[in-house]
This record gives structure tokens, C-alpha cells and sequence, in this order.
């Protein structure tokens, strides 16, 4: 089974219990679809057109990290 606490990822990198980033990083690691890479690329992108990078980069953390603990 290939499981994540994307809540606890969240909270840890980001602060808050918003899952969303967190569950996208396990999501392409399960799905072999995209590149984890072209995800970050377009993560910092879109976020960072409204968002201060400090947050942007904890989301991107939440992605990696996420990404690296999927079972």
C-alpha cells in the first residue's frame, strides 16, 4: 500500500493543515505521469505570480517531501 499523512506534511512545512500541495507530490509519485521536476517548475510559476516566495518555497517542500515519503 502507498500511503502519505499529506495533513502532517502540511502542517510541518507549510504551517497549516492544507494538504493540497502535499497530496500533488505523492500523486506524482505514484502515477509516473510527470515529472517531479515539471511539477516544481510550474508550482513555483503559478504560486509565485501571487504569493511570496517563502510560502511558495514551503509549498514546494511540501511537494518533495510528500514525494519522498510515499510508502
Amino acid at each position: 500500500m502507498r500511503a502519505v499523512n499529506a495533513t502532517q506534511i502540511a502542517l510541518e512545512t507549510i504551517g497549516r493543515p492544507m494538504a493540497n500541495t502535499a497530496m500533488l507530490g505523492a500523486l506524482v509519485r505514484i502515477s509516473n505521469v510527470v515529472k517531479l521536476e515539471s511539477v516544481m517548475e510550474e508550482l513555483r510559476s503559478k504560486l509565485g505570480a501571487k504569493l511570496p516566495e517563502k510560502v511558495v518555497e514551503k509549498n514546494v517542500l511540501s511537494v518533495q517531501r510528500a514525494y519522498d515519503e510515499v510508502d
